[in-house]
């Protein structure tokens, strides 16, 4: 704790509330920005810009193509450079999609958008939950203390991301949805002078600081360490693997539900944007509450003698294991009610389900499990490997996705999506099932 860190970095005085304070704070103003914006921009391609099933996934897969390649790049920089001031850079370039996409009237700027927003997300994926366990560890935290942190974090931005919905939504309907998504951009500005100003960097060391000519040696060095770490880890492999699977999937339920509710007709003709609002609000708040209710079982562990002696990854992070999987079949049960819904009513169900409950356990439970796998050297690159198996599922997932649409209709895509998460629940629960046999997915 009274080591010689050098030269004593700047903080403001208001940042004396403490470094996991700042960070979930920033969580829910976050959360706010980026469901207001995802809730407005829903319903402004599809209500004002008209997009077409095939065009909507097919913005969705630019921004997955662009994690793919920005995803591993920036999380090496992270690691080498900062990962503060990445969350900055994050910020700031997110900022600008928003606000070019508030400004777009065609697929063009759209397309735009969705790529700038790609390389924002990929400059703070992994590197806030590296900075948080860091920052903590030198605070005299422990393991533990950050995995609260992050789950901690996670329902305030849940609990934000309800606020956002009511402000933006309230916004977009009393003035226009354009300036609804320019003020989300605004709001992004804002957080980027957050993190700069609250966000200590006291727990990290840039990799070779004092020799700039060996900064990109140690980059690659970080990168093989991090290649090495997910080759020799089950547990690392099989959920990467699991994710590429749950993402192929994925992209129907957050493109083309909204599309199908409007197709079904909002129950008395309602305002998309009130409707959609009131949906996201109640899948925030009970997604906020499931993520309280699962917190003990993120730290759940199976015994040695449940896997004949031998810690394959998978039986030991039971808890972990046990909620990918129940939210993976939780998923599969709301894209089936959606697939099959009769009214718009029920199918809004199918969305509680899927995008309201599972979509909010399922990252905190991926980021989790990661996180105990790596050390603090290569944290924020193999998290960014998560990222880019995300990315990977849902560019695939995008362009699958899209030939069954084009081909057989909407309902066929939802459908298919279906499958895939139930594949991925069982794939995930039966990974423990045969302790020392290699997993084949």
């Amino acid at each position: 704790m009274n080591q010689d860190r050098g030269p004593q970095r700047f903080r403001a005085p208001w940042a004396k509330r403490g470094t996991e304070w700042a960070y979930v704070r920033w969580g829910a103003a976050f959360g706010a920005a980026l469901q207001g914006f995802w809730l407005i921009t829903s319903i402004y391609i599809v209500v004002e810009v008209g997009l077409t099933p095939v065009t909507l996934l097919l913005l969705g897969t630019a921004l997955e193509v662009t994690i793919l390649l920005a995803e591993v790049p920036t999380g090496v920089m992270a690691d080498t450079v900062s990962r503060k001031w990445s969350l900055m850079v994050s910020m700031l370039v997110t900022a600008v999609a928003f606000i070019i996409a508030g400004l777009a009237g065609s697929f063009a700027l759209l397309l735009v958008s969705k790529i700038l927003w790609g390389i924002g997300y990929t400059f703070s994926s992994g590197a806030d939950v590296a900075w948080i366990t860091d920052e903590l560890a030198v605070e005299g935290g422990t393991q533990e203390d950050a995995e609260r942190a992050i789950n901690r974090k996670a329902r305030w931005q849940q609990r934000g991301g309800a606020a956002g919905l009511v402000i933006f939504g309230v916004l977009g309907y009393l003035t226009t949805l354009s300036v609804a998504m320019i003020t989300a951009g605004a709001l992004m500005v804002g957080l980027g002078i957050w993190v700069a100003l609250l966000f200590p960097e006291e727990g990290f060391r840039p990799a070779s600081a004092s020799e700039e000519t060996n900064r990109r040696g140690e980059s690659a060095r970080i990168l093989r360490a991090g290649i090495a770490l997910v080759r020799s880890e089950r547990v690392v492999v099989t959920l990467l693997a699991v994710t590429v699977l749950f993402n192929l999937g994925a992209e129907a339920m957050d493109r083309l539900t909204e599309l199908r509710l409007i197709e079904l007709g909002l129950p008395g003709n309602a305002s998309p944007v009130l409707f959609f609002t009131g949906l996201g609000i109640l899948g925030l708040i009970a997604g906020a509450a499931l993520l309280k209710f699962v917190e003990p079982h993120l730290s759940e562990e199976g015994s040695p003698s449940s896997n004949h002696g031998r810690d394959n990854g998978l039986q030991k992070n039971r808890g972990p294991r046990f909620l990918y999987g129940a939210m993976s079949l939780l998923a599969a049960l709301g894209a089936l009610i959606v697939t099959g819904a009769p009214t718009a009513a029920v199918a809004a169900i199918g969305v509680f389900l899927a995008r309201g409950l599972a979509w909010s356990v399922l990252p905190v439970v991926s980021a989790v499990w990661i996180n105990r796998a790596t050390a603090s050297e290569t944290r924020a690159t193999v998290q960014s490997f998560l990222g880019q198996a995300t990315a990977a599922g849902q560019i695939l997932g995008g362009l699958l996705l899209g030939a069954v649409s084009a081909a057989a209709g909407l309902t066929a895509a939802i459908a298919l999506a279906t499958a895939l998460f139930a594949a991925s629940g069982i794939v995930i629960l039966r990974g423990g099932a045969a302790p020392g046999r290699p997993t084949s997915t």
